[in-house]
């Protein structure tokens, strides 16, 4: 009976438990693998930039942030990696672990509640609990890679999804305070990963179209404009700390170029 019922939340605790059972295993018996690190420990490839962003942004060395950031790369890629930091100074933990710790929420959250949503909202067949668990089993076998490294993939997406869940939520109840935070979440999401701007076209596109079909008195549903301004007053928001970096880079722009 459990298992043909529907618990999105319950079971994204129950996931993010067995994920950090897992990681906390391999990284305290020291099976972590060792194409993460080069020889002397630093991290591989994209992780050991993304560390050292936020380990500039947690000591507010500006100059090095300046001279350091790349410009195809928002910086809320290393905001997880500076807490990490800061948390670990505190409490004397090792700060690696808890990065991990914080970026499988994101993983449980896309497995556990934001896909199983999507597909409520979009597909007569309802999710099932053996079904979550099912995507989470598929997941862990080919991509649990992703729950130690320090990347920002899972929370990119994570967002990115969660941003469009709330957009469809948003329009299905006419809750305001799910657009704005749709647009929150599609510009974090595109602060992690720039490809994603084109999610952010997607409804300006839809904004133009709305208002163009609005003038001849064609659509069946509108849309109302104050729905879209707090859209994109959330992407705003969030992007003000790039819009600083791209200026102190001689760019004018709000994302990653």
């Amino acid at each position: 009976k459990y298992f043909l019922e529907y618990n999105p939340k319950y079971l994204t605790l129950i996931i993010y438990v067995i994920i950090s059972v897992y990681v906390s295993y391999k990284f305290t018996s020291n099976t972590l693998p060792k194409s993460l690190f080069l020889e002397n420990r630093e991290l591989f490839g994209d992780q050991d930039y993304y560390w050292k962003i936020g380990t500039i942004i947690k000591n507010h060395d500006w100059i090095g942030l300046q001279n350091k950031t790349a410009t195809f790369r928002g910086y809320f890629s290393s905001v997880i990696p500076m807490i990490s930091q800061i948390i670990g100074e505190i409490l004397n933990i090792n700060s690696l672990w808890i990065c991990f710790m914080l970026n499988n929420i994101f993983a449980a959250l896309l497995l556990g509640y934001i896909i199983p949503e999507l597909n409520n909202k979009l597909n007569p067949r309802k999710a099932k609990n053996y079904q979550i668990l099912i995507l989470f089993t598929i997941f862990f076998m080919f991509w649990r890679g992703m729950f130690y490294t320090v990347l920002v993939d899972i929370m990119a997406v994570t967002f990115l999804l969660w941003s469009v869940l709330l957009f469809i939520k948003s329009i299905d109840k006419k809750k305001k305070l799910y657009i704005f935070f749709s647009g929150i979440f599609i510009s974090i999401a595109t602060l992690n990963r720039g490809n994603y701007i084109f999610g952010i076209y997607f409804v300006l596109g839809l904004f133009i179209l709305n208002n163009i079909l609005k003038i001849f008195k064609k659509q069946k549903y509108e849309i109302k404009n104050s729905f879209f301004s707090l859209f994109f007053l959330g992407i705003f928001i969030i992007s003000i700390p790039q819009i600083k970096i791209n200026y102190d880079k001689g760019h004018i722009g709000i994302f990653p170029y």
